[in-house]
């Protein structure tokens, strides 16, 4: 197989595993097991999953040329997302930010662009330490709201923006957080979200409501056990 070929293929492995989209990061984690567990299936199967930069840039030099195509930018898009979340390998991101951001200008109605480039800018903001990526995040995630308003993850990631910008905005995270928790009563990251701002500000009362919530949900949920060892 050329590497031409192997790339088209690698990238068609991807697309085939979307479901869903990606934030890999402690607040927002959608869909992280689920892909090092399918890359751990693929390994066994010993399909690689390595890309070079040149298969990559190739990929991306074609996506230039076909600017306008909605359904190649959204899925070499998401397909190059997902591959520098299985890989680890962040550099890619800004050129995943441009993809979409092509797909969404050309069909400015899909919600799972819109999703995913939240999701995107979300990761920029936290690697880059860059508040302006998390505005971009937020208004791609309301533009996706819009959409389908009854997305809790969605609504859940709006919060976390807020309370990962510096200075976090606690009380606009919270409200974003009980939004996604009215969707969702049992929604566990919004949970989990609720508690870390309520614990920055201080509000310990409010926080142990929310885990008293929480371990209904799920009793196994990490911040629970942690809660757990500073007592």
């Amino acid at each position: 197989m050329n590497k031409k070929a192997l790339a088209i293929s690698i990238v068609a492995v991807l697309i085939s595993f979307i479901g869903g989209f990606l934030l890999a990061n402690a607040l927002n984690k959608r869909e992280l097991d689920r892909l090092r567990q399918e890359n751990a299936k693929l390994q066994s199967e010993n399909r690689n999953l390595t890309l070079s930069d040149e298969e990559i840039q190739a990929k991306l030099t074609e996506a230039d040329r076909k600017a306008d195509d909605f359904n190649f930018q959204k899925s070499l898009g998401i397909a190059l997302y997902r591959y520098s979340i299985i890989s680890q390998e962040p550099k890619y991101l800004t050129d995943v930010a441009k993809l979409l951001e092509r797909a969404s200008n050309a069909n400015p109605n899909d919600f799972e662009t819109l999703a995913a480039l939240g999701d995107v800018n979300f990761d920029l903001g936290q690697i880059k330490k860059d508040n302006s990526y998390y505005e971009k995040a937020r208004k791609a995630y309301q533009e996706a709201l819009k959409i389908r308003p009854k997305d809790a993850d969605v609504q859940n990631s709006i919060g976390a923006t807020y309370l990962l910008s510096e200075p976090p905005d606690h009380e606009k995270a919270i409200a974003e957080f009980q939004k996604a928790l009215t969707i969702n009563p049992n929604h566990e990251k919004s949970l989990e979200n609720l508690i870390r701002a309520y614990l920055a500000q201080g509000k310990n009362k409010e926080a142990e409501e929310v885990k008293s919530r929480l371990r209904e949900v799920n009793p196994q949920n990490q911040i629970l056990a942690d809660s757990q060892k500073v007592q």
